[in-house]
């Protein structure tokens, strides 16, 4: 893992990270060179400090490993990448009221979003959901969900 805070050193002009044993999303972002690998850690730093995290547009194929409930996220926002799965550690985030995985490759949610009861605001748009997830309907506290650009043929 690279440490979130190494996205501090402003006058940083190369990072070598070859022959490594990166986690596969840092390898993604690794591979598209030091002002990728520093927006990102720059938006993990900020997160830590506010509970926001937002990193849209990454080219990401996975949920970074980095995220834990520790962090106490309220907002979450993982729009414009390609991620394929949510893995079941999202659930883990509670604090979350505002979750937004637009834009990506989801066809389905993890079943055990029910710990996330305090979620209000779920952006699913821009997906590959064929129908409404289950997950959806335990989310009771929800007042806002969006599923525009999906494959849905049922609700």
């Amino acid at each position: 893992r690279l440490p979130p805070e190494l996205s501090l050193l402003s006058s940083l002009q190369s990072l070598e990270l070859a022959n490594n044993p990166l986690r596969p999303h840092l390898q993604d972002i690794a591979a598209r060179g030091l002002e990728a690998i520093m927006v990102y850690l720059r938006g993990l730093h900020i997160a830590m400090q506010t509970g926001k995290l937002d990193i849209c547009g990454q080219g990401l194929r996975f949920y970074p490993d980095e995220v834990t409930p520790d962090w106490e996220l309220s907002f979450m926002r993982l729009d414009r990448n390609e991620i394929r799965h949510v893995p079941r550690k999202v659930c883990l985030l509670t604090t979350l009221t505002e979750l937004s995985l637009g834009d990506n490759a989801l066809p389905d949610l993890p079943e055990t979003m029910t710990t996330l009861y305090r979620l209000k605001t779920l952006s699913l748009e821009g997906n590959q959901f064929e129908e409404l997830p289950s997950a959806v309907a335990t989310l009771t506290g929800l007042e806002r969900l969006t599923l525009a650009r999906n494959n849905l043929a049922r609700l």
